[in-house]
């Protein structure tokens, strides 16, 4: 239910921008933090993903990458999803607020509210998808930052930056390998109507050249 492995690696950027900060340095119980930290991010993100899991049961079951999801065979019902979904992101912004800042919480409830019922329908709609999925996609970052600044700052703005850059070409290269299975069911990821074409790949290589001079700005900052 909550992508393991994907939540792992997303708490991890936010785990990591905390580190960042002069704010983390300034607690005397370092590793109490990080692990409260983590436990916020996962409980969060795991909701968010269980909410993209209710809401697109019939989709994932018609798909091989994503039949054997909880939900979409079956093993899960809806109103079991809703209920983890509903616990785990409640709990999750009750300990970034509690042991942080209520910024950080606002950050990820709003990351969460975005991912779950913006982007997971926008999906069907238009490629804008993957431009609305990258804010939720970058936020940790920001959450991680603000939890040991306390404020929205330049560094925390550029790590940011960086996550949502990158992940144009990333996507976009899940949706040019997975493309028939997105089509199939109505879901509508690369920046061309036709598919994997000659735009889409040069749309790719534009947004991986863009990341690499936001690369270079941590070391100035």
């Amino acid at each position: 239910m909550v992508k393991l492995s994907l939540s792992i690696m997303v708490v991890f950027s936010s785990v990591i921008s905390f580190m960042l900060t002069k704010g983390f340095e300034a607690y005397e119980d370092k590793w109490w933090r990080i692990l409260l930290l983590f436990a916020g991010g996962i409980l969060v993100t795991g909701s968010a993903n269980a909410i993209n899991q209710v809401v697109e049961k019939d989709t994932d079951a018609m798909m091989k990458r994503t039949g054997k999801r909880p939900i979409a065979s079956g093993r899960m019902s809806v109103g079991e999803g809703w209920a983890f979904a509903i616990i785990t992101g409640g709990l999750g912004v009750f300990v970034l607020g509690n042991y942080f800042n209520w910024l950080t919480a606002s950050l990820a409830a709003f990351s969460l509210f975005l991912y779950a019922f913006i982007y997971t329908p926008l999906k069907k709609v238009s490629s804008i998808a993957v431009l609305v999925g990258a804010v939720p996609g970058a936020l940790p970052c920001l959450i991680g930052w603000t939890a040991g600044e306390g404020q929205l700052s330049l560094g925390g703005w550029i790590l940011f930056g960086i996550q949502f850059l990158w992940q144009f070409p990333h996507f976009w290269a899940i949706a040019w390998v997975a493309h028939r299975d997105y089509s199939s069911v109505g879901f509508k990821l690369l920046p061309a109507d036709k598919g994997p074409t000659k735009f889409t790949a040069l749309q790719t290589v534009i947004y991986s050249l863009l990341l690499l001079p936001v690369t270079l700005l941590p070391y100035f900052v």
